[in-house]
C-alpha cells in the first residue's frame, strides 16, 4: 500500500585499509558515479566542475570528487558492524572532506548539502539548517533543496515550517507530483485535513484515491473512525478501489482477530 507506506515516511561500504582489487573496483566505481552526479547538478547552476581537474603540478581532486569520497565515508559509518568510536572516525573523516570541497568551491551545492546531512545525522540541527540555507541561497530555484528542508522539519515534527518549504517547493516545480503528495501528507498530518484533501486532488487521478490517502495518514495516527470514513467515501466514488477495501476490512476487524491484509502503523 503506497499511500501507508508514505504516510510512514512523513510520521517519523567497505573501509580503506588493505582489500582486494575488485573491492577496490567497485568503491572506485561508485566514487566515479557519485561524483559524476554531483558534478551534474552544479553544472545545473552553472558551477560545473570535473571530477579531477589538471594542474600545472600534480592533479588536484575538484569539489565533486571530495563531495563523492565524503559520501562514501558516510556509506562506512553506517555499515551495521561498526563500532561507536569507527561511526564517529568516519563521519569526521567525512566532515573533514566536505569542508575541504567547501574550500576547493564555496559555492559548491552538493558539499552544502552533504554537510547539512551529516549535522542532522549526528543530531546538530542548528548547523544542519545553517548548510541548508547556504544551500537555498546558492540555488533559489531549486525545489528539491526546498523538499529536503521540508523533510528536515518533518522529521522534527516542525510541520509549519515543513509546510512552508514543501509549498515552495511545489511552486517552484508543480508537475513534481512527489512534491505535491508531500505537501498532501505535511498538512494531513498537522491536523489540517480539508487543505490536505484538496492538495492531494490535484495530485492523484481520482478524488477516491485523495480520501483513500487521507485515510492512511489517518490510521497511521490511530484515527481509526475518521480513517474509516474517508475509506467508504473513497469507495463511494469508487467501489473497485482495492487498496482502500483491503484497509478498511482490516480496520472492521474485530479486535483480537489478526486481518490478512493488515497493514503495520
Amino acid at each position: 500500500m503506497a499511500g501507508v507506506a508514505l504516510a510512514c515516511a512523513v510520521l517519523g561500504c567497505a573501509s580503506f585499509k588493505k582489500q582486494p582489487a575488485d573491492t577496490w573496483a567497485a568503491q572506485k566505481a561508485k566514487l566515479k558515479q557519485a561524483a559524476a552526479q554531483d558534478t551534474a547538478r552544479t553544472a545545473e547552476h552553472g558551477n560545473a566542475a570535473m571530477v579531477l581537474e589538471k594542474s600545472n603540478g600534480p592533479r588536484k581532486p575538484s569539489a565533486a570528487f571530495c563531495v563523492a569520497l565524503g559520501n562514501l565515508k558516510m556509506d562506512c559509518s553506517n555499515e551495521p558492524e561498526r563500532t561507536p568510536a569507527h561511526v564517529e572516525q568516519f563521519r569526521d573523516q567525512a566532515r573533514k572532506i566536505y569542508q575541504k570541497a567547501l574550500e576547493i568551491d564555496p559555492k559548491n551545492i552538493p558539499a552544502h548539502l552533504a554537510m547539512a546531512r551529516l549535522y542532522e545525522t549526528i543530531g546538530d540541527r542548528t548547523q544542519a539548517l545553517v548548510y541548508y540555507h547556504k544551500a537555498i541561497k546558492l540555488a533559489p530555484k531549486d525545489g528539491s533543496i526546498r523538499s529536503e528542508l521540508g523533510w528536515s522539519h518533518a522529521r522534527a515534527k516542525e510541520w509549519d515550517t515543513a509546510i512552508e518549504n514543501l509549498r515552495i517547493a511545489v511552486s517552484l516545480d508543480p508537475e513534481n507530483r512527489q512534491y505535491g503528495k508531500t505537501l498532501g501528507f505535511l498538512l494531513a498530518r498537522a491536523g489540517r485535513f480539508e487543505d490536505s484533501l484538496s492538495q492531494l486532488k490535484k495530485v492523484y487521478k481520482s478524488e477516491a484515491e485523495a480520501h483513500y490517502n487521507i485515510a492512511c495518514m489517518l490510521y497511521q495516527l490511530n484515527q481509526d473512525e475518521a480513517s474509516k470514513q474517508h475509506l467508504r467515501q473513497a469507495l463511494l466514488l469508487d467501489p473497485k478501489l482495492e487498496d482502500a477495501q483491503h484497509l478498511l476490512a482490516s480496520l472492521d476487524t474485530p479486535p483480537g482477530v489478526i486481518h490478512a491484509d493488515h497493514p503495520q502503523r
